[in-house]
């Protein structure tokens, strides 16, 4: 998850990763999906393009993610789908209102 845990949407990011840290938690308190347990890796963008797009790199070579979810902002998002592209990474429920991401 690529998120502004800093910076001027910090108070959205924070609530969205705990939505999404609870929901973990049930998910994986259930056995998880098909046995397999969900991990939440949180990268702070600050709501800033270059800071998002080393986030996004990280997740995709180091952590090799296999989704990314609601990541937060227009212009983070558009920066980093043509690598999640790709990779073959789906961007799961992106917190924005471009057609891009349609």
């Amino acid at each position: 998850m690529v998120t502004p845990l800093s910076g001027t949407y910090a108070g959205i990011g924070q609530q969205v990763r705990w939505g999404l840290e609870l929901g973990a938690k049930e998910v994986n308190a259930a056995g998880g999906i098909y046995g397999r347990k969900l991990k939440l890796i949180v990268e702070d963008a600050g709501y800033q393009v270059p800071k998002a797009v080393q986030a996004c790199n990280k997740l995709i070579q180091r952590d090799k993610v296999f989704a990314f979810i609601a990541a937060i902002g227009t212009p983070m998002n558009n920066a980093c789908f043509k690598d999640q592209l790709a990779a073959n990474i789906p961007s799961l429920f992106p917190i924005t209102a471009a057609r891009s991401m349609y």
